[in-house]
């Protein structure tokens, strides 16, 4: 099959999605809103800009992808028409309900292209107003959602067809084999250094006695801007005001390979941030081979099994948060038990070719034979 994803922007979190489909001789491409050239793409993908102006906006000092006035503006819709005559795909998936998307679609139904509704929302999909309900009715609005965050939704619409289709990842050809056995354990978190919801300050502030009881060890890994904003240097304050400088290292802007070498020098995985709608680091780190840690609002937490691969916090509760990496300090062996339950879990249950056998079965079920 061919296959279009209509999206803000490519995400690492694409990239087991793109793995299993290559691997069963998909072809695979992008349509996005906006690129960065920090952006690594899978092999074999092709992603095309959707031509407008000002794609980008600043945020807490680090550039990124204006989404929501990218999306409401009129898309192109001759692009659009010649982009899919080109591409000539079996399917389209669009992530949300933006005004490009809908117009991908009706392209897409008046062409005869099936078309998927991909949301990222923890309610599942949107609650349809009765003028959207009406244009499902008649047809103009999609009937098919897929979601990789929400098992099911809350609420149920009428017309409409929901699927949970999980993330994908490749588990490390070099997993990790050796953890601490005892102190210090070396934390991994990964996130933009200079946006204060990554909340990378309260995590050096809740770790600062450990740190300084050389009970652990933290590394803190992301993308900075070239002009860092007050996020990054309050970070920087908290770590001299905790007195923690030779226990916390900060790696910035890395490579891609680099990035994921990060993972195997560690013991233990932990993302503070809140509001993390798709965070694919965490799962990345339990292809690994590590236990992980996140909040109770990280899209990505069904990876986690209490107890089993990790630990998973209340958002916000950062004493919480302490405990469960207290556990690891209390009992260093848990690292070895969890880290390996992790990367079980990863490949028994999310690896890419598993996700491809999920999306073609949802395919069949909603469509028809493929």
């Amino acid at each position: 099959m061919r296959i279009v994803f209509s999206v803000p922007r490519y995400h690492p979190n694409h990239d087991g999605m793109v793995l299993g489909l290559r691997r069963a001789g998909h072809q695979v491409h992008f349509l996005v809103r906006s690129t960065n050239p920090t952006e690594h793409y899978g092999e074999g993908v092709e992603v095309t800009r959707v031509p407008g102006p000002g794609t980008f906006r600043t945020v807490e000092g680090w550039s990124e992808p204006a989404f929501d006035a990218g999306e409401q503006r009129l898309p192109p819709l001759a692009f659009l028409r010649a982009y899919l005559k080109r591409v000539r795909p079996d399917l389209v998936i669009g992530r949300n309900a933006s005004v490009l998307n809908m117009a991908l679609f009706l392209l897409c139904r008046a062409m005869g292209i099936r078309f998927l509704l991909y949301g990222l929302s923890p309610d599942g999909y949107e609650q349809l107003p009765l003028q959207r309900r009406l244009m499902l009715r008649l047809g103009l609005w999609p009937a098919h959602t897929i979601n990789t965050v929400s098992a099911a939704p809350k609420h149920d619409v009428p017309g409409k067809t929901y699927d949970f289709i999980p993330f994908a990842v490749e588990p490390f050809g070099d997993a990790k084999s050796d953890w601490a056995t005892g102190l210090p354990i070396s934390i991994l978190a990964v996130g933009k250094l200079d946006q204060a919801r990554k909340n990378h300050v309260p995590l050096v502030r809740t770790l600062g006695e450990m740190l300084r009881a050389g009970q652990v060890r933290l590394t803190l890994a992301g993308l900075l801007g070239e002009t860092p904003g007050p996020a990054f240097q309050a970070l920087r304050d908290e770590i001299t005001l905790q007195g923690v400088t030779e226990a916390v290292q900060m790696r910035t802007n890395l490579s891609y390979g680099a990035a994921r070498e990060l993972y195997g020098a560690h013991d233990l995985f932990v993302m503070p941030s809140r509001k993390e709608p798709a965070g694919i680091a965490p799962v990345e780190a339990m292809a690994s081979g590590l236990a992980v840690i996140v909040g109770s609002d990280c899209g990505t937490r069904y990876f986690v099994e209490p107890g089993e691969t990790g630990f998973i916090f209340e958002a916000g509760d950062f004493e919480q948060m302490r405990g469960q990496v207290q556990h690891f300090v209390d009992a260093p062996s848990e690292l070895r038990r969890m880290g390996r339950n992790a990367l079980a879990r990863i490949e028994t249950h999310f690896t890419p070719e598993i996700f491809e056998r999920n999306l073609m079965r949802i395919v069949e079920n909603r469509f028809g034979v493929i």
